[in-house]
Parts: structure tokens; sequence; C-alpha cells
């Protein structure tokens, strides 16, 4: 009896770890294939003018950086789209994609969230941003921007 006991102890033990095992591998197909399909979902996102409703578009990448408050523990993750002008604007801003993106990440970081949290706060950002790009251009103008994703953390 006390081996029949063993015995039994012995082939629960082993069919809970088998089932452990599979959990496991179950998972981490799962997690390990969710991020492939997110880089790849994140690099088929390119950034080039598109027509919507009649206007031209131009939505660039996200934009994450820290603000600038006391101890650097708050980030900013923002979508930014242009409005063109023009529609030849387009090959212009893709010429000068370094540099829009260069001058948006040199305005971002220099805010506090005091700064960006009122909505009047988020329109100057965005006359700020305008401001900036527009002086890099020279065959047409930015006419707006919008806010795709404006999360502070």
């Amino acid at each position: 009896m006390r081996k029949k006991t063993l015995v039994t102890v012995g082939i629960a033990f082993l069919l809970i770890m088998i089932g452990i095992s599979v959990a496991f591998f179950v998972l981490w197909g799962k997690m390990s294939g969710s991020e492939s399909n997110g880089a790849a979902i994140r690099e088929n996102v390119k950034e080039k003018a598109v027509s919507t409703g009649g206007k031209k578009v131009f939505p660039l990448k996200t934009f994450v950086v820290n603000l600038a408050d006391a101890g650097g523990k708050r980030y900013l993750r923002v979508g930014i789209v242009l409005e063109l002008n023009e529609a030849g604007l387009n090959s212009e801003i893709e010429e000068n994609l370094p540099l829009i993106r260069d001058k948006i990440l040199m305005i971002l970081p220099s805010k506090t969230f005091d700064a960006i949290k009122t909505f009047e706060g988020k329109m100057a950002l965005k006359r700020e941003i305008m401001n900036g790009l527009n002086s890099l251009l020279k065959e047409g103008k930015i006419s707006n921007l919008y806010f795709e994703e404006f999360v502070v953390q």
C-alpha cells in the first residue's frame, strides 16, 4: 500500500509538472508572438502624406519625450498630424523629415506638465511647433497641426 501511494504521488507530481510546462510554453509563445506582431505593425506605419476629407495631411511617427519637470519623472507621448496647405509640400516635408522631427524633439522636452496640461497650453504648444516647422519650409506652409494622441504620465 505504501508503494502504491508513492507511485500515485509521483504520477500526480509528474502530471502537474507537465501541465505547468505546457502552460508556460503556450504563454511564452503568445507573449513573444504579440511582441513581434507589434513590431511589425509599428514598422508598417510610415510617415507619408495622405488625403483625408479633401485635406492633405502628413502623419508623423509618435514622439515620446521626458518633460522638463523637476526629477524628470513625467513623460509625454504625442502623435502629431500635419495639415499641408499645398499638395507639393509633401516632397519638401519628406526631404526635411529629420529636421522636422529634430525641431519637434527640441520643443517637446522643454515643456513642463503645468505648461501643457490646459487647453491653452496645448494650443500654445501647437503654435510653437507650427511656427518652428514653417520656418524650415520654403515651398508651402503647415496650415494646421493635430494632436492625434496626447498622453502625459
